[in-house]
């Protein structure tokens, strides 16, 4: 005699689950337009710092245009990004377009302002230093650092990229291209194994 079918168990969301997609899908959202909002409050400056000072109104003109530029690709990364999540992870894919993300807006930002970030030479060898004496002492002591020591190295690594940028653009000399491009890439690396770290620690 056949036995009947277990009836299928529907499982219903938690008020914390809930809470958890909330709080992830406005993350996300803020993820997705903060770029957007940041090239719009600084057109003026973007405007002046790409494009022919001599008319305002074609600098506008280009900006604007860069808005549409933005907005088209946008549609086309949502595309390569989708088939990459699907074939390699959404998390590996959301870890490389967050370290991207946060790359091109440090690098823009030594662009635009057009800042020497020297003085952050300092502040980066001594936090090295108290980086590497404090991977050091987990190795020899067993201890885990936890996860504020990773978003302590993600903004380390942040610095660093702005550091090498600033001096790519006021102090490497036109020769020395593939030094500079070691060193900036090096900071990348940095950011993006922290930001692995960050998101494996909260597993």
């Amino acid at each position: 005699m056949a036995t009947a079918a277990a009836p299928a168990v529907h499982h219903q969301p938690s008020a914390k689950e809930i809470r958890l997609v909330i709080a992830a899908s406005s993350a996300g959202t803020v993820f997705e337009w903060y770029d957007f909002f940041i090239y719009g409050t600084l057109a003026g400056l973007i405007g002046a710092a790409f494009f022919p000072a001599d008319n305002e109104t074609l600098q506008l003109l280009l900006v604007w245009a860069g808005f549409a530029v933005g907005f088209g690709f946008r549609r086309l990364g949502a595309i390569l990004v989708g088939y990459l999540g699907d074939k390699l992870g959404r998390k590996s894919t959301f870890l490389v377009t967050v370290t991207l993300m946060g790359v091109a807006g440090l690098t823009a930002v030594a662009f635009i302002t057009r800042k020497d970030f020297s003085f952050l030479r300092g502040i980066l060898v001594w936090g090295g230093v108290l980086a590497l004496i404090a991977i050091v002492s987990s190795v020899l002591f067993s201890f885990d650092m936890g996860t504020w020591f990773s978003v302590a190295m993600i903004g380390f690594a942040g610095a660093a990229v702005l550091y090498d940028t600033s001096n790519i653009l006021h102090h490497y000399p036109e020769d020395r291209h593939v030094a500079a491009a070691l060193e900036l890439f090096g900071s990348i690396g940095l950011m993006f194994w922290y930001v692995l770290q960050l998101f494996m620690s909260r597993e």
